[in-house]
């Protein structure tokens, strides 16, 4: 599996923040190499989502609205990738496999969703900033 530039991105903007105080988008997209278009977008995401906010003006920019501890990395993909599925039987968008019944692979593929979504569960924003 392949997450997306906006996970990618999103997940260094929002750590970019958590370290730290309002900081205009030009300047995230500066240090984190990113386009300020596709950035702002990106940002419009997890602003929507409840995140990050704004503040207006010429002191402005984008801060957390939540402590570092408070956001789980999950939540920050799912909000930007939807929901993260290995195989499309294991979507949830209403497709039914014709081979539901007999499939002896479903099952496999179910632990590593299980596993991964797990794993990035029990990762927050905290933990990441620890690290850079």
């Amino acid at each position: 599996m392949k997450f997306s530039t906006k996970s990618q991105y999103g997940l260094r903007a929002i750590a970019y923040l958590s370290t730290n105080q309002v900081t205009p988008l030009k300047v995230i997209a500066r240090k984190e190499n990113i386009s300020p278009d596709y950035l702002e977008k990106i940002m419009a995401k997890l602003e929507r989502a409840g995140y990050i906010r704004a503040k207006r003006g010429s002191q402005g920019g984008y801060f957390l609205a939540k402590r570092p501890e408070k956001i789980k990395i999950s939540e920050i993909i799912k909000t930007l990738e939807g929901d993260v599925s290995l195989v499309r039987c294991l979507a949830r968008t209403g497709y039914r496999c014709p081979r539901q019944r007999v499939c002896k692979t479903k099952k496999i593929w179910k632990k590593i969703k299980d596993v991964l979504n797990s794993t990035l569960g029990s990762i927050t924003l905290a933990d990441i900033s620890k690290k850079i």
